[in-house]
């Protein structure tokens, strides 16, 4: 089963790992689906297969990430398994600057004449005045009964060669409210079935498609969106496109929660292998982004190199990348994109697609995974790759600047790293803006869930600066509080007769109602001074033994999951709390 965790979190709290797993599960309920064979192909690589590479590759291990010169897989790579995580962990940074080095050996710039779209009337067809194609492999607009009064045969797009086919790609800008137009006649004109689109989760973007079960119409041509299928990490939709009394499928794929923050090679996993279930033939696969660099050509990038692998055994990034940069200007925009790719190969190349389908036979297939230790094999190897191919692509900085603020003071592995941490919003004249807090990216890759330490007594007001701060609903308390260390208190009333008090302006916590239930105690709180939305309830978690790292039975995770769920119907944020 598919469980996402940030840099070293495996480490910081391993009660919180556990119910994070079963707020997957609530987000994954709303989204699991069947595929329908109408609207993804066999998931199976259409390249020639003639070696035994997809089948077998759980055993290959990519040396270095870094090929300067083309590896053949099948011949090398079995006998630099071991030798591999060896190399790449400790020297870590030697591997960076030797990626660097690589990458900053690529030619960049405009290396072939981009006139066309600097003409005055094509100005406006461009998203950003820099980012420009080459006359050389431009897309052109034909013109079609009702457009002889176009002036021009401009768009923003690039045919991107592949193998020994000139147009196996086009590479392209988002649509515009002012070039959607000119989008759709491509679309028509190259008679594309696929359209990958690749955007930031919080990214602002004109929706060129019709909404499920509607329909537009765009320069004759009338689009119906029949059917949308919704995954972990994007969108698969279907499209329906009439003109001229021709009917034809289209199929656009919605990469949508690339985020810059937190890129992490396994959420492109299930993305990359439903791409190379596309088939490639005499019509181009139409990719865009922002600006039809970056993102698009990270993805175009890993589709070539791993059709190269599944065709020959052989792929080359570096000189692959020279020769998409002959295609379209400085594409692979960064050295981050460009690690990503080495990372996403190995991921795809030992991807294995571990979801629970929920039909009649789960129940079955849960029980051969606890009886052949397939679960703690995967946990195994989840802990052994994941953390090393995070940190690649994140540097990792521990937050040990705050000790007295810390439980544990003098083990980094259970301190907060600084690319995840929760920053408290204070005064300018404040002295930290630090609490032992961190966010953790949901089955959407969106940061709704905090976990985060049980306060001491000198980061009580912190604590609920936090939660006011970032509008939180739900705090999960999951183990009980040990108030008779002189550093611990108790940060939530339990009886109405206490309240709690913060340093923060007029600012106390008192006690509204309590229920208690089976595995836990449900406080609804009354946050005074403010004025909240919704101020936020706690789950006292009754019997979950800290020293046992597990509670004792499942039926308690199952009533925590059900809890948050009914709680927190309009997906707010939750915070998960523990010694």
């Amino acid at each position: 089963m598919h469980v996402r965790m940030q840099g070293n979190m495996q480490y910081v709290f391993h009660d919180v790992c556990l119910i994070q797993i079963i707020t997957y599960f609530y987000g994954w309920y709303t989204v699991l689906e069947t595929l329908d064979p109408w609207c993804l192909p066999d998931k199976k690589l259409v390249v020639p297969r003639e070696n035994p590479l997809i089948t077998t590759v759980e055993e290959v291990y990519l040396k270095n990430y870094i090929y300067r010169e083309p590896i053949n897989i099948l011949e090398e790579l079995n006998d630099q398994i071991h030798e591999t995580l060896a190399t790449v962990i400790p020297n870590r940074e030697k591997t960076s600057d030797d990626l660097k080095a690589q990458f900053a050996s690529l030619p960049s710039g405009y290396l072939k004449e981009s006139n066309e779209g600097k003409k005055p009337e094509n100005l406006e067809k461009n998203r950003y005045p820099n980012i420009l194609p080459y006359d050389e492999n431009r897309v052109k607009l034909h013109k079609t009964l009702g457009d002889e009064h176009r002036s021009t045969d401009y768009i923003n797009a690039s045919y991107v060669q592949c193998f020994d086919n000139p147009k196996e790609y086009i590479v392209t800008q988002n649509p515009t409210e002012k070039t959607f137009t000119d989008f759709w006649r491509m679309i028509w004109q190259e008679k594309v079935e696929y359209i990958v689109m690749i955007s930031h989760k919080d990214e602002k973007y004109y929706c060129y498609w019709p909404q499920t079960d509607c329909q537009m119409r765009c320069d004759g041509m009338e689009i119906y969106s029949p059917k949308v299928s919704s995954y972990e990490f994007y969108e698969h939709r279907m499209l329906v496109l009439q003109r001229f009394g021709e009917s034809r499928k289209l199929n656009h794929l919605h990469f949508n929660t690339w985020s810059n923050n937190f890129l992490s090679s396994h959420v492109f996993a299930e993305f990359m292998n439903d791409l190379l279930s596309i088939p490639h033939h005499s019509v181009p696969v139409v990719f865009h982004c922002l600006g039809g660099l970056g993102r698009s050509a990270t993805l175009v990038l890993c589709d070539i190199a791993l059709r190269e692998v599944a065709s020959s055994g052989l792929f080359n990034l570096f000189e692959t990348t020279k020769r998409l940069r002959n295609s379209r200007a400085d594409m692979v925009q960064n050295l981050k994109q460009y690690q990503l790719v080495h990372l996403i190969i190995y991921e795809n190349l030992n991807y294995r697609n571990d979801a629970i389908e929920l039909n009649q036979d789960y129940e079955a297939y849960c029980n051969k995974l606890f009886e052949d230790n397939t679960i703690k094999k995967m946990w195994s190897k989840l802990l052994e790759h994941r953390e090393w191919m995070f940190r690649a692509l994140t540097p990792y900085t521990a937050c040990s600047d705050e000790p007295k603020k810390n439980r544990y003071q003098n083990d980094n592995k259970l301190l907060p790293v600084e690319h995840s941490r929760v920053t408290l919003q204070v005064s300018p004249d404040a002295e930290s803006d630090y609490i032992h807090a961190m966010y953790v990216v949901d089955y959407k890759q969106k940061e709704n869930y905090i976990v985060a330490q049980q306060p001491l007594r000198n980061t009580l007001s912190d604590f609920w600066l936090m939660v006011i701060q970032n509008q939180v609903e739900v705090i999960i308390n999951l183990n009980e509080l040990n108030c008779t260390n002189s550093n611990d208190c108790s940060y939530f009333p339990t009886n109405h007769n206490k309240a709690i008090k913060t340093n923060i302006k007029e600012v106390t916590i008192e006690l509204d109602t309590i229920k208690e239930y089976r595995y836990y105690n449900k406080f609804t709180l009354k946050i005074n001074g403010l004025k909240l939305k919704k101020t936020p309830s706690v789950f006292n978690v009754k019997k979950w033994p800290k020293i046992k790292g597990v509670p004792d039975s499942t039926d308690l995770m199952l009533d925590i999951w059900d809890a948050i769920r009914k709680e927190n119907s309009q997906g707010g944020r939750i915070l998960f709390c523990c010694e």
